[in-house]
């Protein structure tokens, strides 16, 4: 029978979820739908919590047990700049319950992260910038030193992500939105990209588990710092694929401020102002494979593509030099 939308947002459900974690007489209120169906969860002792049903099955058991078992790491360190995660009753990350669909639905609880969201399109101003560095380069400091456990699994950012990216992206736009020529074009200066980048391990900067979608719409302001939320898609990367994913939204001004500050946090070595220009280039690949899957966002695609195609060309002229 298939999962009915009614049935995940019943007050009933999400009781049966909630009392799994030790939570009775609970309020829950929607926030979102999208690949997690994301509640906030107000207590009788005044706590408050997220509640993600993972209703797009997008991870198994083992890989959402890895995202919670690294956030409850970060959540020791930084404490409130991340999200915590809640232990069901039984003492694991997740519970799973029936939701009328074939495999049990998956759920998990975090703390609430506190903070002013930025919102969407919103650039950082120049004190966010250095916040998001000096942020950015903790987490990745305790990355460095984590030691995941032998089950740990998490998705790999690498060149075949990032080939499948363009493929989805190309496949998007086959139905003559976009010319053969330009796209074969674009095509090629990729593939020169990452034959210059090489081995990713081995990336300046070093390599370890990343956000893996760190832009402004992700942080939220707090007093004098800014909170990192969403951790769905973290996994193993080369740390300059979060600088990449902030600084794609940025101005020069604020590139300059975020990456001085994550300096003077964590050491960055010479040598990777051309492999962090990739990176950017192939983030920006990823987030238009999103944007082009849905219609509205079409337009916005088409005309970002010319600019992209003129960047990757001149920068993989430039590697060749």
């Amino acid at each position: 029978m298939p999962q009915s939308d009614s049935l995940v947002s019943s007050n009933d459900f999400l009781a049966q979820v909630l009392l799994q974690f030790g939570e009775a007489e609970v309020s829950p209120v929607l926030l979102r739908q999208g690949d997690n169906t994301v509640y906030r969860v107000d207590t009788p002792q005044r706590r408050r919590f997220v509640l993600r049903l993972h209703t797009a099955r997008r991870h198994t058991r083992r890989t959402l047990d890895a995202e919670l078992t690294w956030l409850a790491y970060l959540s020791s360190h930084l404490p409130g700049a991340v999200p915590q995660p809640r232990p069901a009753r039984s003492g694991q990350w997740t519970v799973e319950v029936d939701a009328g669909d074939v495999a049990p639905l998956l759920c998990s609880l975090l703390s609430w992260t506190e903070g002013t969201p930025l919102g969407e399109g919103v650039e950082f101003s120049r004190e966010q910038a250095a916040q998001a560095g000096r942020l950015l380069a903790q987490m990745h400091r305790l990355a460095e030193r984590f030691l995941p456990p032998p089950d740990f699994e998490r998705p790999r950012y690498d060149a075949p992500y990032f080939r499948q990216c363009w493929l989805d992206l190309r496949q998007e736009l086959t139905a003559g939105l976009w010319s053969q020529e330009r796209a074969e074009t674009l095509h090629a200066s990729l593939e020169a990209l990452y034959t210059h980048l090489g081995d990713w391990q081995a990336l300046p900067g070093g390599h370890g588990l990343i956000h893996a979608d760190a832009h402004p719409g992700n942080f939220v302001q707090q007093d004098g710092s800014l909170g990192l939320l969403d951790w769905d898609r973290c996994g193993w990367g080369p740390f300059l694929l979060d600088l990449a994913g902030v600084t794609l939204a940025l101005d020069q001004t604020e590139r300059d401020v975020f990456l001085a500050e994550y300096a003077r946090v964590r050491l960055l070595p010479p040598g990777l102002a051309l492999p962090l220009r990739a990176l950017r280039v192939l983030a920006a690949v990823e987030n238009l494979s999103v944007l082009a899957r849905r219609p509205h966002e079409r337009p916005f695609v088409l005309e970002a593509l010319p600019n992209l195609e003129q960047i990757a060309t001149q920068l993989s002229e430039e590697y060749m030099h």
